[in-house]
């Protein structure tokens, strides 16, 4: 019952449970060995690894992904019947639950994008995204990013306004994790922001020994200011870090996650008291 296996190697490589009975011939009555089912392990079994700088904390990557593909099955399901009934798509029904359902449509959408970023931290974690770089225009990639936060969020007057200065060199970056990483940060900031506040930054050259980097400051919004770089990478919800529209796994996490991605392209995230500069290699010209 429940022993321990592992797989090394090809698409099943991993920690399995395998629970199975006895099994005899039906004729001769002879012992024949046993049948039975593996499946991952559960949460609550899996010793946690050690912690790295950048590691998430409490789960490992194949928990991760596991609690990713348990969760997200029923949630589709009750996606699903909640736009069943604000559509009316099986016949009539009353505005009182047409309401109801709409709300939790918009919950589960929140819930789902929350998924996804729980889904990349795990393939993140186990180096499962694969990395492409190739030279990428930083400015374009701002613009168009901060161009979907341009408008008012929700209506409450949040936005974005980043500006970049001239003949920016290309970066090197894996364009997909590239646009992740970016429009993580803005829709961060922008989620912790005060109502009506505006998320305001800056891009630039900043030359070194090498290539140079781009350099992406964000000013910190408001309800940042003065706290430490240990609070705002705190996975944990206090006080100090839960805002209302903020990012559901907290903000420590979405911080965390960013810096991952920025440091697999061979960037990083820094923080000081006043901004949070993402920074993305340069190419040599």
């Amino acid at each position: 019952q429940n022993g321990r296996f592992t797989i090394v190697g090809g698409s099943m490589a991993g920690e399995w449970r395998l629970s199975a009975t006895p099994f005899f011939d039906p004729r001769s009555g002879r012992f024949q060995g046993y049948r039975g089912q593996a499946r991952r392990p559960h949460l609550h079994e899996v010793a946690a690894s050690a912690a790295t700088p950048d590691a998430f904390p409490g789960l490992s990557g194949e928990s991760l992904r596991q609690l990713v593909h348990e969760l997200r099955t029923p949630l589709n399901a009750i996606l699903g019947f909640a736009e069943i009934i604000e559509q009316q798509l099986f016949g009539p029904a009353g505005s009182e639950y047409r309401d109801m359902a709409g709300k939790i449509v918009g919950d589960a959408r929140h819930l789902l994008a929350a998924f996804d970023d729980l889904d990349l931290a795990a393939r993140v974690s186990r180096g499962d995204e694969p990395q492409v770089p190739r030279p990428v225009d930083p400015a374009l990639l701002v613009a168009q990013v901060a161009a979907r936060f341009s408008g008012e969020q929700d209506g409450d007057g949040r936005g974005v306004d980043i500006s970049a200065a001239g003949g920016l060199p290309n970066v090197r970056i894996d364009p997909v994790q590239g646009e992740r990483m970016v429009q993580h940060l803005l829709r961060t900031l922008v989620s912790v922001a005060s109502p009506g506040a505006r998320v305001r930054g800056s891009c630039w050259f900043q030359p070194d020994e090498g290539a140079g980097r781009v350099v992406l400051a964000l000013d910190r919004p408001d309800t940042l200011a003065g706290m430490e770089e240990a609070q705002l990478l705190d996975p944990g919800y206090t006080p100090e870090g839960d805002w209302a529209d903020g990012p559901l796994l907290g903000l420590g996490f979405s911080l965390r996650l960013i810096r991952s991605l920025a440091g697999g392209c061979g960037g990083a995230l820094e923080i000081d008291r006043r901004r949070f500069l993402l920074t993305m290699p340069a190419v040599a010209d």
